[in-house]
C-alpha cells in the first residue's frame, strides 16, 4: 500500500504489503510445482481432457475466491467482530457448501449430455466436492485476513497444490485416466481444512442470529457479484464447448499458464478489501490509494503478463508439444483481461471497502453484458479465434464504470492512465506475438522493448510506492520461516489489530 499518499497508515501499510508479499511466495512456490506436474498431465492427457479438467478447477477456484471478500465481506469490513457475526457468517458458508453441491452436481450431467469434452461430468461433479470443502474453511480464512494473517493462508495453499499433484501425477503415470484426477480434484483441500480449523478456532457449525443481516447485507450483492464472475469464465464453455472442443483447451490452458505472473491479480483482490476497510471514513485516502495501487499493478502485470504473452508462440508448442503453435492468440487475449483485471480489483476492493457492494454489483455486471455481447457477435462472424477480444473490451468498461462509482461515492481516481498503459501494453504484446509467430524478428523486439517502456513509465511514476513494496516484503520473506504458534481465537473485538 502506498504510504507515501496516505502516511498516516504506514504501520497498517507495512502489514499489508508483508502480507502481499507473503502471498506472492506462496504462488510462486505453487507456481513451480504446478509448471512440472500440469505440463506431465497436459501430454498424458491431451488439451480436450485438459479442458474438462480445467473447467472443474476454474468453478472450484471461483468457490474459493469469492467466498472471502465478496459473500463473506462483513467479517472485513465491520468495526467490531462479535461472536454472533462469526457465527452468521459459519451459516452463509454451510449455505454455499449446499448450494454448490445442489448446482454443480445437476451441472455434471448436464455437460456431459452437452458438451463433447470427454469426463466432463466426472470433473465438475469433483469440483462440487472440493467446494464443499472450501466452504467449510471459509471462515478461518476470513478472520485471518482481517488479521492480515497471511502465513498460514499460504502454507495451506501450498499444501492444496502438493496433495493435488501427489495424488494425481503418480496415478497418471501408472495409466490412470481423468477420473483419478478427479479424485485429486476432490481431495485437494481437504489437509488444509484440517490445517486452517486446527490453528483458528471458529466454528463449524453457524447460526443464523441477529447478526446475519450484517452479513447478508455483504452477500447478496456479493453474490450476485460472484455469479457475474462464473458467467464470465463458463462463457468459454457455452460458446466453444460443442463445435470448437480444441479451441476451448487452448483458451482454459492459457487462463491456467498466464495465470502463474499474473499472481498480482489475486494478491491484490485479497488484501485490498481488508486494509481499505481501516481507511474508509476518508474517501481521499481511499482514493490515493486505489489510483496509485492501480497503475502500479498494471505497470507490473505489462512487464509479467505481456512478456508472457509476447513469447507464447515459443514456449506454447515448447512445452506442450506442436500442435499448440496456434494458440498464442488465446494467450494473449487471456493475458490481456489479466493486464486490467489488476486495476479492476483494486477499484472493486474499494467499492467494497466503502460500503457500495451494490455498486461493485453493477461493474460486474456491465463486465459481463460486454463480453456476452461482444463475444457471441465475434463467435457469430465465423472467427471464434479471436473471441477474446471482447473479453478485453469488457475489461476496460468494467474498469471505467468501477472508477466512475467510486468517484460517485466521494473517492475520485484518475482512470485514464492506468487504461492507457494497460491497452497499451496489451497492443505490444500481441504485435510482437505476431510477429514471432510470423517471423519478422524485429518488430518482436520492437514490441518487447515497447513492454519495457510502457511498465517503466508507469513505475516511475508509482516509485515511491515500489521502494517501500520493496521493503515491506524483505521483511515477509523472514515470517515465513519465523517462529510462531499462532493464534487460535477468533480475534473478537478489541483483540483485532
Amino acid at each position: 500500500m502506498p504510504t507515501s499518499a496516505v502516511p498516516e497508515i504506514a504501520p497498517l501499510a507495512d502489514r499489508a504489503t508483508a502480507g502481499g508479499g507473503l502471498l506472492g511466495l506462496r504462488y510462486l512456490v505453487v507456481g513451480i510445482l504446478n509448471l512440472g506436474g500440469s505440463v506431465f498431465l497436459i501430454r498424458r492427457l491431451g488439451p480436450e481432457a485438459w479442458a474438462s479438467y480445467s473447467v472443474a478447477l476454474f468453478l472450484a477456484t471461483f468457490v474459493d475466491q469469492q467466498l472471502g471478500a465478496r459473500l463473506l465481506g462483513a467479517l472485513h469490513t465491520s468495526a467490531t467482530l462479535s461472536r454472533s457475526l462469526v457465527d452468521a457468517a459459519a451459516a452463509v458458508a454451510q449455505v454455499s457448501a449446499a448450494v454448490c453441491l445442489l448446482l454443480l452436481l445437476p451441472a455434471a450431467w448436464i455437460a456431459g449430455e452437452l458438451t463433447s469434452l470427454p469426463g466432463i461430468s466426472h470433473t465438475i461433479s469433483a469440483a462440487a466436492v472440493c467446494s464443499c470443502v472450501i466452504s467449510w474453511r471459509a471462515v478461518p480464512v476470513a478472520l485471518l485476513e482481517r488479521r492480515l494473517a497471511f502465513r498460514w493462508i499460504a502454507v495451506g495453499e501450498v499444501l492444496d497444490q502438493v496433495t493435488f499433484l501427489g495424488i494425481a501425477v503418480p496415478a497418471v503415470a501408472l495409466g490412470a485416466d481423468l477420473e483419478a484426477v478427479s479424485v485429486a480434484l476432490a481431495l485437494r483441500g481437504v489437509p488444509t481444512l484440517l490445517l486452517l480449523r486446527g490453528r483458528v478456532r471458529a466454528p463449524w457449525l453457524g447460526r443464523f442470529g441477529p447478526a446475519i443481516r450484517g452479513v447478508v447485507s455483504f452477500a447478496l450483492p456479493g453474490s450476485l457479484s460472484a455469479l457475474c464472475f462464473l458467467g464470465e469464465g463458463l462463457l468459454p464453455l457455452i460458446l466453444l464447448g460443442a463445435d470448437h472442443p480444441v479451441l476451448l483447451g487452448f483458451v482454459m490452458t492459457a487462463a491456467s499458464a498466464m495465470s502463474y505472473p499474473a499472481v498480482l491479480v489475486v494478491v491484490l483482490q485479497r488484501i485490498t478489501v481488508p486494509v481499505l476497510s481501516r481507511v474508509t471514513a476518508r474517501p481521499m485516502a481511499v482514493a490515493r490509494v486505489v489510483d496509485e495501487v492501480a497503475l502500479a499493478a498494471a505497470a507490473g502485470l505489462v512487464a509479467s503478463v505481456g512478456a508472457l504473452g509476447l513469447a507464447s508462440p515459443w514456449w506454447m508448442p515448447g512445452l506442450f508439444g506442436p500442435e499448440w503453435d496456434t494458440a498464442w492468440p488465446q494467450a494473449v487475449g487471456i493475458g490481456g483481461s489479466y493486464i486490467l483485471m489488476g486495476p479492476i480489483n483494486v477499484a472493486l476492493s474499494g467499492l467494497l471497502a466503502r460500503n457500495q457492494p451494490r455498486d461493485a454489483t453493477v461493474a460486474w455486471a456491465a463486465m459481463l453484458a460486454a463480453w456476452v455481447v461482444g463475444g457471441l457477435a465475434i463467435v457469430s462472424l465465423g472467427a471464434p479465434r479471436w473471441f477474446l477480444l471482447g473479453l478485453i473490451a469488457s475489461k476496460a468498461i468494467g474498469f471505467a464504470l468501477a472508477s466512475y462509482l467510486l468517484a460517485r461515492g466521494g473517492a475520485r481516481i484518475r482512470p485514464a492512465r492506468t487504461l492507457t498503459a494497460g491497452l497499451a501494453g496489451i497492443a505490444a504484446a500481441y504485435a510482437g506475438a505476431a510477429a514471432i509467430s510470423s517471423g519478422q524478428t524485429a518488430i518482436a523486439v520492437a514490441a518487447a522493448l515497447g513492454l519495457i517502456l510502457i511498465s517503466g513509465v508507469a513505475l516511475l511514476t508509482t516509485r515511491r510506492l515500489v521502494a517501500q513494496t520493496w521493503a515491506a516484503v524483505r521483511p515477509a520473506l523472514r515470517m515465513v520461516v519465523g517462529r510462531g504458534r499462532g493464534d487460535r481465537s477468533v480475534a473478537l473485538d478489541d483483540a483485532d489489530p
